[in-house]
């Protein structure tokens, strides 16, 4: 009798499992995108080339990220928008974790070169 119990109480449990590993995955996402767009509008207000800019999103963003800058008078904003995977890679429902920063355009005419 404990055996047919078990074996109806394992797929819950994976069940339960996957649920888990998937949540604490969408949270990872969440963060890397809040990171890679803070640290992409440190760049461009620091005035960085759009190519400096590409290698930090592909150093600090999974692959299919998208982003943008947009100037804003004396401000930058940046978008960053990364997939969101599950547990064991599988993409749901094309879900993405979206984070947006600015940043403060730097003044470079006072600093001696």
């Amino acid at each position: 009798m404990v055996s047919a119990e078990f074996a109806a109480a394992v797929p819950a449990v994976v069940l339960v499992l996957v649920a888990a590993l998937t949540a604490v995955q969408w949270g990872v996402g969440v963060v890397r995108a809040q990171d890679t767009a803070r640290l992409v509008a440190r760049a461009a207000a620091r005035g960085d080339p759009p190519s400096a800019l590409a290698d930090l999103v592909a150093r600090n963003a999974p692959p299919g990220t998208t982003w943008r800058v947009a100037p804003q008078g004396d401000r930058v904003r940046v978008r960053v928008e990364v997939p969101l995977r599950g547990a064991g890679g599988w993409v749901l429902g094309g879900r993405t974790a979206v984070a947006d920063a600015t940043g403060l355009r730097e003044d470079s005419s006072g600093v001696p070169p």
